[in-house]
């Protein structure tokens, strides 16, 4: 619900996602949202009507500042992941070096790559989590750069229909588009 008591519309929904996503996110529930922030730039603006171009003009606006909002969510999750690939690979560093150093049976391999291996056999564990880490940097950077890209599209849609506003503009004033061209309240 609104902060009115009424029925929430389609932005109050998208910011409760965005909220709900938390520190481990769903990529395949935030990719779906972002997917459902786009807006299209009408070829023919001038049988959409003014108050359609308002309307989305209006909504480019609204999306915007919901996928500048979830941008700045990515990079906090790309950077909480960051840091803790950066953690996982200082301690396995750390712990391979001390079995390579001081335990019996990895000192017992022939060449330096025997006694890593069997160092990784013990920290087999670790491994796993480090791995696991990557993949969870990965996964956020590449959301992040998505999430980028969608704010670009917005941006370029926004600058697409100001033009349009302004070109229907010079239109009237020169007498080109007239109030029956152009349909103020949009198609009937």
């Amino acid at each position: 619900m609104s902060k009115t008591g009424e029925k929430p519309d389609k932005l109050d929904k998208v910011a409760d996602i965005i909220d709900g996503l938390g520190g481990r996110w769903n990529y395949e529930k935030a990719y779906q949202l972002l997917d459902g922030l786009i807006v299209k730039v009408d070829e023919d603006p001038v049988s959409s009507g003014m108050d359609a171009m308002k309307a989305k003009l209006a909504r480019i606006v609204n999306y915007h500042n919901l996928v500048a909002r979830l941008f700045r969510r990515a990079l906090r999750n790309e950077a909480v992941a960051r840091k803790m690939t950066r953690i996982k690979e200082e301690m396995l560093k750390s712990e391979r070096n001390e079995l390579l150093s001081t335990d019996q049976d990895v000192q017992t391999g022939r060449s330096r790559e025997d006694r890593q291996s069997m160092a990784d056999l013990k920290l087999k564990q670790k491994l796993e989590e480090l791995r696991n880490a990557r993949n969870m940097l990965t996964d956020a950077e590449t959301f992040a750069k998505c999430v980028k890209i969608s704010a670009d599209n917005l941006v370029e849609a926004r600058e697409a229909i100001s033009r349009q506003f302004s070109i229907i503009t010079q239109e009237i004033s020169l007498g080109l588009v007239t109030g029956d061209t152009f349909a103020l309240d949009g198609p009937s």
